[in-house]
């Protein structure tokens, strides 16, 4: 269960990451399209159906993949 804050931070933090994979490999990957998907099903969740520790650490692993 996620609160709507969380929710806002997921959002945003997918967000970066797909940003940032497209900064560091030049276009769309399995990942990419994976967080996009993640995304587009996160705006049509409502808080409560979300769970946020393990969608933010999943979020966390992908942007630790492509960081600098």
């Amino acid at each position: 269960m996620a609160t709507l804050m969380e929710k806002d931070s997921l959002i945003n933090g997918i967000s970066q990451t797909l940003g940032l994979i497209v900064a560091q490999t030049g276009g769309r990957n399995e990942d990419s399209e994976l967080l996009a998907g993640l995304r587009n099903k996160l705006y049509a969740l409502k808080p409560e159906e979300i769970d946020y520790e393990e969608l933010s650490k999943l979020v966390r692993e992908k942007f630790n993949k492509y960081k600098f």
